[in-house]
């Protein structure tokens, strides 16, 4: 799909202008009234057709087409062996490392699949409509993870609302992957408050993740990490969706 299939695509003016003449703290406020003002949107139609608008907003807020044609190119590189490109796409989707590292990069797409589908489902979940687009809003402002101890105040706050969304959504790489070492991992690390979501959701997915023991081609862990992220993803669709029949969610 194009990018008119994101959000970014219609609210980047916006958020360049209220940035400029407010700060981060007016493109706070202003996310919050937006999100709000979009739930009541969603309540004021009439039924079904409110289901149908909220999936609209929904997938407005899922994905990225950039991350995601990055990522095809890249596999396309490991294919030919072209590890130069390679690097340059990882790079690209915000994987910076001096020298190209298998499990980083396999780490990372992790991170990206969490930001891009996995917590926004989460703030779905738990605040409809206004948690999904205020945490979509809010991610934008952060085109690339900063691992390092200065992070930027952009980082704080979303590291803040990734918190607790990454500490239940790697329990599913314990169901789907290696249990019993990645619960170790898992039990060991997430009370740690330095422990920060993008660390977190790494260790505890190359920990969970069935890796083979030859692995001489640059996309296999990648790949690997891609295949378990993709699997808990269905994993916790299917968990949501027997809470809704059940009634425990809307």
């Amino acid at each position: 799909m194009s990018q008119k299939f994101e959000l970014w695509y219609y609210v980047s003016p916006i958020y360049q202008r209220i940035k400029k003449s407010w700060g981060y703290t007016g493109w706070i406020v202003a996310s919050l009234c937006f999100a709000f003002g979009l739930q009541e949107l969603v309540g004021a139609v009439p039924f079904l057709a409110d289901m149908l608008v909220a999936a609209m907003l929904l997938r407005l807020c899922l994905g990225s087409v950039s991350r995601r044609q990055s990522y095809k190119a890249f596999l396309n590189a490991a294919g030919r062996e072209d590890i130069e490109a390679c690097i340059i796409l990882a790079e690209k989707m915000g994987c910076y490392h001096e020298a190209y590292c298998q499990n980083k990069f396999g780490q990372h797409l992790i991170w990206v699949n969490f930001r891009y589908y996995a917590a926004v489902i989460f703030w779905f979940v738990c605040l409809g409509i206004f948690g999904a687009i205020t945490y979509a809003l809010l991610r934008m402002t952060v085109p690339a993870y900063q691992e390092s101890c200065n992070l930027s105040r952009e980082n704080r706050v979303l590291m803040i609302l990734d918190w607790l969304p990454s500490r239940i959504y790697s329990l599913g790489f314990l169901f789907v992957g290696e249990f019993t070492k990645g619960a170790q991992q898992w039990i060991t690390n997430v009370l740690l408050p330095h422990r920060t979501p993008y660390q977190f959701l790494g260790n505890i997915a190359l920990a969970s993740g069935i890796l083979p023991e030859s692995h001489e081609s640059v996309c296999v862990i990648p790949s690997q990490m891609v295949a378990l992220a993709k699997r808990t993803m269905t994993f916790f669709l299917t968990f949501v969706a027997l809470l809704s029949l059940f009634g425990v969610v809307q």
